[in-house]
């Protein structure tokens, strides 16, 4: 799915051609020849005329009955509620209307039992991007930086972490490419790698801890935004277009070299060689729309006033910035998830998600919900920030910064509930991890039934994981079950929500925890 639409989700909905059947194939067993038109009955006891098809003599079961439809709208007419819920929802938002009124005023409190110290400027702008994950990951270690430095207003840049990961995505797509390449081009794995993986703003922790190990980290003044890195669409559509048709180019490559009776891995040795030349487009084009940002061994010079308002200089390299001056291990992250449709207490992950090759693996340990509840809480106690993912287009209000299950009253507007639960959601791709944040002056409130519903991750330090749990994550010979590309698991938060004002406030994953898990 392309990353400017609601989400962009590694989507599980790629149906292979031979998979689809017509509904109106002869050969479905809902549809029955007949040979005259008029009068027409089935087996079980009759077809009403919304069922007949004159134009192919054919009668159709399961179609919609026009007598049904009559009687719908009666319903509709003779029901007083229904009238009055038509009269103000066919002029004004759903949002504004069915939100609770009790629920509101007790969530605008935002009061909460426990809180984490933050220094620095609150609140990031992601602007028209879907850079979440990269905002959640800077925003957790600019906390530590803050405190460290004892900086009152301090960014590390974001850009400079979307510039890097788009080179390592490019060159992690060539490769899956060139490891595909005598797989059919529309096989479902291929199309899903064409579709959505090629270029697009979304990432998981694992991904923000290899562009941070890879590449480091440089204050937001070293680097600072550019108009495409806070406007992506466009250098995205650009990039994937090339990337599509590099791919196409490697593949050539791949097959005449096997059509002259060449071997697999010289055919490799030949495309890797035409992608070093593509992958010098695909930077020049990300450093043409969003400046050449400093190489992760240059030097850079960091000058600042500390909130005593004395002068500070720091020379270091962007990598050596992360290891040194951040004065966090994100390396140290342990990505704990809730999944219910799969066992508990087992290692997780997804096939072909990643951005650096070489790079650290797609991860998870899957717990029951209770774990990563009192995993954050523990954190939050600790003062320590709390990363997480969730899809926060379920039940929020992002004017009000509410995230709580009970905001809004469909049974009483629409005489209908939403009952799926958080499995079967996640089954028919109702609900992935989205995480993008706009919300009040930076800040979610969460109820504790929003998290249970609707968190899918977070990523809390080693202290903070049951014994048992770290020992599985540890164990190098601990057994991973590797879902497919396409799994919901493997959604790429990468959220895009523009206000009136054609801006978003993206609220730091610690500020957006200590709102929410332990709030009264």
């Amino acid at each position: 799915m392309r990353s400017g639409s609601r989400y962009s989700r590694r989507s599980s909905y790629h149906a292979d051609s031979d998979d689809a059947m017509s509904p109106l194939s002869p050969d479905s067993p809902s549809v029955i020849p007949y040979q005259s038109v008029g009068i027409a009955r089935d087996p079980a006891g009759g077809v009403s005329r919304g069922d007949i098809l004159a134009n192919n003599n054919t009668v159709v079961l399961g179609g919609v009955d026009l007598a049904d439809v009559e009687r719908w709208a009666e319903d509709v007419e003779k029901n007083p509620l229904a009238q009055l819920s038509q009269t103000v929802l066919s002029r004004m938002s759903m949002g504004d209307v069915l939100m609770k009124r009790g629920t509101l005023t007790y969530d605008r409190n935002m009061v909460f039992n426990t809180t984490i110290d933050m220094q620095g400027s609150l609140i990031a702008n992601q602007l028209l991007s879907g850079r979440c994950w990269l905002f959640a990951t800077t925003n957790v270690l600019r906390i530590f930086v803050s405190r460290k430095y004892g900086l009152e207003d301090f960014q590390l840049s974001q850009s400079y972490l979307f510039f890097y990961d788009h080179v390592s995505k490019a060159n992690w797509f060539l490769e899956q490419m060139i490891s595909l390449a005598e797989e059919p081009l529309d096989s479902r794995t291929n199309q899903f790698i064409l579709h959505g993986t090629e270029a697009q703003d979304g990432g998981q922790y694992d991904m923000a801890v290899n562009l941070i190990e890879t590449f480091g980290v440089v204050p937001h003044c070293i680097y600072p935004e550019s108009f495409n890195s806070s406007h992506s669409d466009e250098v995205d559509e650009l990039l994937s277009a090339k990337l599509r048709e590099h791919a196409l180019e490697l593949r050539e490559i791949y097959h005449q070299e096997l059509d002259n009776h060449g071997t697999r891995e010289r055919a490799i040795s030949k495309c890797r060689k035409q992608k070093k030349k593509q992958m010098a487009e695909v930077y020049r084009i990300l450093a043409i729309t969003c400046g050449t940002p400093p190489h992760p061994d240059e030097k850079f010079v960091w000058e600042f006033y500390d909130k005593d308002k004395k002068y500070q200089k720091i020379i270091s390299t962007p990598r050596e910035f992360a290891r040194v001056h951040t004065g966090y291990n994100a390396s140290a992250g342990v990505p704990l998830i809730h999944d219910p449709r799969n066992p508990p207490n087992r290692l997780y992950s997804v096939q072909r998600l990643g951005n650096v090759v070489g790079g650290r693996p797609i991860r998870y340990i899957n717990a029951e919900i209770t774990v990563l509840k009192q995993a954050a809480i523990e954190a939050l106690k600790r003062n320590d920030p709390v990363w997480f993912g969730s899809d926060v287009e379920m039940a929020k209000s992002f004017a009000e910064g509410i995230l709580d299950t009970a905001l809004y009253n469909y049974d009483d507007a629409f005489g209908t509930t939403l009952g799926m639960n958080k499995a079967e959601r996640l089954n028919t791709g109702e609900s992935s991890m989205t995480h993008a944040s706009k919300c009040n002056k930076g800040f979610f409130l969460m109820s504790d039934r929003w998290f249970e519903e609707n968190v899918f991750q977070v990523v809390v330090q080693r202290a903070y994981v049951p014994g048992a749990l770290l020992s599985l994550y540890d164990n190098p010979n601990a057994n991973v079950t590797n879902l497919p590309p396409w799994d919901p698991l493997g959604a790429l938060a990468c959220n895009r929500q523009c206000g009136g004002d054609g801006t978003q406030t993206s609220a730091s994953a610690a500020a957006d925890a200590s709102s929410s898990s332990t709030s009264n």
